[in-house]
């Protein structure tokens, strides 16, 4: 009679709004990272770059990037054994580092056009300003959370 009790309890548990936000979160952002990467991929091998212009096509392979970092992220946090703040933080500093990487690379690719503007450091170095800018705030943000975290522990 215990058991019986005890399994109709087990059956009754459910998942928390914050759980099942999480696993929502890591649905969405892994179907958009496949749809973003096959659409990468397809761009690729029709050398739609040169329609879409390299800018476009850069931002595209970046956001496919980012998408994927923040995917496996979130699954770290929803499966493994760690905090979800400070696998949410950490995602959030690679994902700047990622777009800092981005604002120095862009500058380089042939045909490149600034969206925004462009720092010149020197007569070789370009950065553009736009993905250096939102690199250095997802790296702000996630340095917030870590030590936001921190303090409440």
């Amino acid at each position: 009679m215990i058991n019986l009790l005890q399994r109709n309890e087990e059956k009754k548990k459910r998942y928390s709004r914050f759980e099942r936000s999480l696993i929502a979160a890591c649905f969405v952002t892994g179907a958009a990272a496949v749809c973003e990467c096959i659409a990468v991929i397809e761009n690729a091998a029709k050398f739609s770059w040169e329609q879409m212009g390299m800018n476009g096509y850069a931002g595209k392979v970046l956001t496919c990037l980012l998408l994927i970092v923040s995917f496996i992220y979130l699954t770290q946090a929803a499966f493994g054994g760690k905090a979800f703040a400070d696998r949410f933080a950490a995602g959030m500093r690679v994902n700047g580092i990622l777009c800092i990487l981005a604002s120095a690379v862009f500058c380089l690719l042939p045909g490149y056009q600034e969206e925004w503007f462009a720092w010149k450091l020197g007569t070789y170095i370009r950065i553009d300003g736009y993905y250096f800018l939102l690199g250095v705030i997802l790296i702000l943000i996630g340095y917030v959370v870590k030590y936001a975290v921190e303090e409440i522990r």
